[in-house]
């Protein structure tokens, strides 16, 4: 933990601007991707960064030394840190952990339990529990909360879970369980929108027009005598939900936006992963995160409204994507023999989303409840990359192919590592030595 010296009674400034806490940052880039528009000094402060700077004065009161809330095996700036590993530049695959010594295998690297945003599946939201994310083969859980749509394993995880939602998060979560409760028409395939990628300026223009919405519903919100035309707005933004088809997606938005006012430094956490610089995947996918913004607007309480904004959704978007978790019950243990399980949701953990991937990874993770713990898997050598695998058990199944296929499918790289370099190299050398037979010559090549 940091203990911060005060500068008589105002906060360290400096100390704000260095660790990111600033709710006026220099160059807060309003569409994600593009970059093309940006908030300057004079606009109004994130509430995100807000709260956090308001904290720091809060901590900083009558010159007296108080301790930031910083979490586990992490620095206030966000990053993990361990005398055993950092996170640095590589040469090709962005950012990753880089080995400060050698590890011997099944040392203990990192546990964090630092959940920025998480959602269970619809189909799956009687069967886990919201507290730990116990899942017990389809079981249905009894101890539940059916106000909020959600179960527990237990009550002791229902109190857990009771004693830490605000009030108005919760008054959040039963509006938007009442929405769901009402009969939603099925989209019509027809008139399903085209599935192409949009381009940076399509984004903006959607989110403009976004934007002027969210205005009239924030503007119907809060005045007593609302408009025609805030009117029309809200009711355009009701009628839109009976329609739509990925609540999840409001679920796990909700839990994002509103997480840092309890836990602030999550929102730091996750702003220091490498935001998507790509836009969304398909214009469908855009959509859907606009509609699911202006539904949040159009139903959370009042005192929620401020944390609702345009910059905060699409930051949750960029920086989440590529980084999520799946949440499996094989993640808390299984056979060496089994292929994965079901994916029933997923969340974000800051701190564990620093490995890269490897189909031969030295770093093995497993989840327990809330809880992220990895550990080395063999040796490792001093400034070796610590990897871990993405696809969750699915690749003992997979040929090279399949296994390559997915990644890219998923995640949007081609895999280079040592395992598929190799798959690489020997296929270069069949198809080497088919030619040389051709040509009716006989060379022996290395390792055949």
């Amino acid at each position: 933990m940091s203990v911060l010296e005060p500068l008589g009674t105002m906060p360290n400034t400096d100390y704000l601007r260095m660790t990111n806490l600033s709710p006026f940052p220099t160059a807060r880039v309003a569409s994600i991707g593009s970059g093309r528009r940006q908030y300057s000094q004079t606009q109004s402060p994130d509430p995100h960064r807000l709260f956090l700077a308001c904290q720091f004065f809060a901590n900083c009161k009558n010159g007296q030394k108080r301790e930031m809330p910083t979490p586990i095996n992490a620095p206030v700036n966000g990053f993990p840190v361990s005398d055993l590993f950092e996170i640095r530049e590589t040469i090709s695959a962005g950012r990753g952990v880089i080995a400060l010594k050698d590890i011997p295998k099944g040392t203990r690297l990192l546990e964090t339990s630092t959940l920025a945003a998480w959602v269970i599946y619809d189909e799956y939201v009687k069967e886990v529990c919201a507290q730990c994310f116990a899942y017990d083969r389809g079981k249905v859980w009894k101890v539940r909360d059916s106000a909020k749509g959600i179960v527990f394993c237990s009550e002791k995880c229902k109190t857990q879970w009771q004693h830490k939602i605000p009030e108005d998060q919760s008054i959040a979560r039963d509006e938007i369980q009442k929405l769901l409760r009402k009969k939603r028409k099925t989209r019509d395939p027809a008139n399903e929108i085209d599935r192409h990628q949009p381009s940076h300026e399509e984004v903006d223009r959607h989110w403009d027009e976004t934007e002027r919405m969210a205005e009239e519903i924030r503007a119907y919100r809060t005045t007593s005598e609302p408009t025609k035309k805030q009117r029309r707005t809200l009711q355009a933004v009701q009628d839109k939900f009976k329609e739509f088809q990925d609540p999840y997606l409001m679920w796990y938005m909700l839990e994002g936006l509103v997480n840092p006012i309890s836990n602030p430094v999550n929102w730091t956490c996750l702003e220091q992963l490498i935001a998507d610089a790509s836009t969304y995947k398909e214009v469908g996918n855009m959509m859907r995160n606009t509609e699911a913004y202006l539904m949040l607007l159009a139903v959370v309480p009042e005192t929620l409204l401020p944390w609702i904004t345009e910059s905060a959704v699409r930051s949750l978007h960029a920086h989440s994507s590529h980084n999520v978790f799946g949440l499996r019950a094989l993640d808390e243990g299984g056979e060496e023999g089994d292929s994965g399980s079901e994916c029933f949701g997923y969340g974000l953990w800051p701190h564990a989303s620093y490995w890269n991937h490897s189909c031969a990874p030295n770093v093995q993770k497993q989840r327990s409840g809330r809880t992220w713990k990895f550990w080395a898997n063999r040796d490792i050598l001093k400034d070796e990359e610590l990897c871990i695998s993405y696809l969750g058990g699915d690749e003992r199944s997979l040929d090279d192919i399949e296994r390559r296929a997915q990644l890219k499918e998923t995640w949007g790289f081609e895999c280079g590592c040592s395992k598929c370099i190799e798959v690489d190299l020997d296929i270069v050398s069949e198809k080497l030595e088919s030619i040389l037979d051709l040509l009716g010559e006989t060379v022996l090549l290395p390792g055949v």
